[in-house]
């Protein structure tokens, strides 16, 4: 079973689940603040932007940008692929099963217990009991 949307916009309070089963928008995926995204089986977006929460545990597939906002959580213990992530100041990563994307820019918190492969730019914090196979560019901006 498939399920076809040309956009998704997750209001407050709003919950998309996708339970063994594939979901697929061919524009953009917004969910915002209380929004919550569970995905167990195949979800595919364009671009995806997440103010709210994203449990993965399938295959969530981001063909362009995954941008993680501030108060936004992703938690992937499934596969996640993306073109380029970014992780802006106060949003939160937390993977315990396989990410992988051409660039990750991160200025919030990313806890890897899984496996991560990408180009990193990190201005934040990542906590690595995984393996992460990165080009890294650290650094911080000082006041």
């Amino acid at each position: 079973m498939a399920i076809t949307l040309k956009s998704w916009l997750a209001r407050e309070y709003a919950k998309i689940c996708s339970n063994d089963h594939r979901l697929v928008v061919e524009d953009d995926l917004t969910n915002n603040k209380s929004g919550v995204i569970v995905n167990k089986g195949k979800l595919t977006a364009d671009d995806v932007t997440n103010s709210g929460r994203i449990v993965n545990d399938g295959r969530l597939v981001v063909e362009d940008d995954l941008t993680n906002k501030k108060g936004g959580v992703i938690g992937n213990t499934g596969e996640l692929t993306a073109g380029d992530i970014t992780n802006e100041r106060g949003g939160r990563i937390i993977n315990d099963g396989v990410v992988t994307a051409d660039d990750v820019t991160n200025n919030g918190r990313i806890v890897n217990n899984g496996i991560i492969t990408d180009a990193l730019t990190n201005a934040g914090t990542v906590i690595n009991n995984g393996i992460y196979n990165a080009d890294v560019d650290n650094f911080r901006l000082h006041s």
